[in-house]
């Protein structure tokens, strides 16, 4: 069985991102700390039009860099 990351991966390379973002939405929330899961749930989001999902976990990212004191990739993250 596959684990739900590579769910996650195999379905964003397939354009599947409504499914995909939800996979790296239920990542992020078992992992808080793991920037990459927001930032590949933003991604998602985003190009499956929902903006408000995407803009929310990419301000969860930056908050995330900022509190480990990666003030320049909070920035970018925005």
């Amino acid at each position: 069985m596959q684990s739900l990351k590579e769910q996650a991966e195999r379905l964003f390379a397939a354009g599947g991102y409504e499914r995909a973002g939800e996979l790296y939405l239920a990542l992020a929330m078992q992992s808080p700390d793991d920037v990459t899961f927001r930032l590949r749930h933003a991604e998602c989001a985003r190009r499956a039009g929902n903006t408000l999902s995407a803009v929310a976990s990419f301000r969860n990212a930056a908050a995330i860099f900022t509190a480990f004191g990666d003030h320049s990739r909070a920035r970018k993250a925005l």
